[in-house]
């Protein structure tokens, strides 16, 4: 998993905010005539959004500063108003030996999620072939086609969300974004390839059970890349925890020095740090990672599906110079009022663990 750095953001015109403000009163009276039911589905399809932003927790996704992002900006706006109320879902599972398109840099993917959202039309699904010695070729029929070189290839990553170092990517999840962070998420594969220009082209799939292993492995062998994965559970559902670098919470065992890396969220950052410093138990929380012997990773985001929820993911490291293993996974979803955040609960775990290896 990598660091995140935020880019530079715009803020919603007044334009947007009206529409937006049209789509929550939209959903109330959705809600109200009882169709909570589709608002659920719904709500977790339209939240498209575009990576290398800090925050798409709202209705209206923060882009780049471009004259591109800012038609961007106002089309997704229009396609959450097009979800809403046309009252369709197409939330469904990839087939074993289909592949699932969720996200691309290709301008035309947005139009081909606008229409899937206004007809009520499957995601867009199609099958891969990894025959030929010069590309892989995903195909969907008259809905989509394309054909990805092994050579320009530069990056692969599998894991719950794309690619943060890839730039300009559009995601139309379709199914709930907050299924992510449950113990049942949906896994992606991210293909970076670079133009003769030097631009770089990124497409984001869901593959079918029985393409997954198949793919990667031929990905890796006709590229010379290896597959990052992003999280330890990701990993595993393709190789053993030794190779996934999975270990015990044992290994904790008199460690002290702790750094906090939550993504430059700083609410989530003063939960966890005040967690450990409450906790007492010898534990210093450190600036860099390079002065830590335990690196905390966590991720947290909020969804409005039928109601509000709070996601998080994280992981407990334990850090050598050239062995370093996750000794703790944690994964939660907030769906009560009163319930506590998982970026709390993730810390607790985190002790939890720790006074146990530690005997305390």
């Amino acid at each position: 998993m990598t660091a995140y750095s935020a880019a530079r953001t715009m803020q919603p015109s007044s334009r947007d905010r009206t529409l937006g403000g049209l789509i929550v009163v939209a959903g109330v009276l959705f809600k109200a005539c009882g169709f909570t039911g589709h608002f659920t589905t719904i709500r977790g399809l339209i939240r498209v959004r575009q990576l290398n932003t800090h925050s798409a927790n709202g209705w209206v996704a923060k882009l780049p500063l471009t004259r591109d992002s800012l038609q961007w900006g106002a089309r997704s706006v229009w396609l959450m108003v097009l979800v809403l109320v046309s009252g369709l879902s197409s939330v469904m599972a990839v087939g074993r030996d289909k592949a699932v398109l969720v996200g691309s840099t290709s301008p035309t993917f947005l139009d081909h999620a606008i229409r899937q959202a206004v007809d009520g039309r499957p995601p867009i699904e199609g099958t891969i072939d990894i025959t030929s010695d010069a590309a892989l070729a995903f195909d969907a029929g008259s809905r989509w086609s394309a054909k990805l070189p092994y050579a320009a290839i530069t990056q692969l990553t599998y894991g719950v969300e794309a690619s943060r170092q890839a730039r300009g990517i559009r995601i139309a999840f379709p199914w709930p974004g907050s299924s992510q962070f449950t113990d049942k998420p949906h896994y992606i594969l991210t293909v970076v390839r670079r133009q003769q220009s030097g631009a770089e082209d990124s497409d984001v799939f869901e593959l079918g059970r029985d393409l997954v292993r198949p793919v990667i492995e031929t990905l890796e062998r006709r590229t010379g890349i290896r597959v990052e994965f992003l999280s330890v559970d990701a990993c595993l559902t393709l190789k053993t925890a030794k190779d996934c670098r999975l270990g015990s919470p044992d290994e904790l065992r008199g460690l002290k020095r702790v750094h906090v890396d939550a993504r430059n969220n700083a609410k989530h950052r003063a939960d966890i740090v005040a967690e450990i410093e409450n906790a007492n138990v010898g534990l210093q929380v450190v600036a860099g990672a390079e002065d830590a012997e335990i690196l905390l990773r966590f991720h947290g985001e909020r969804f409005f599906e039928d109601k509000t929820i709070d996601g998080g993911r994280g992981e407990v490291t334990v850090v050598r110079n050239s062995d370093s293993v996750v000794v703790l996974q944690f994964t939660d979803r907030d769906t009560s009022v009163w319930g506590r955040a998982p970026s709390i609960n993730f810390s607790r775990e985190f002790v939890k663990a720790y006074k146990k290896a530690n005997i305390q």
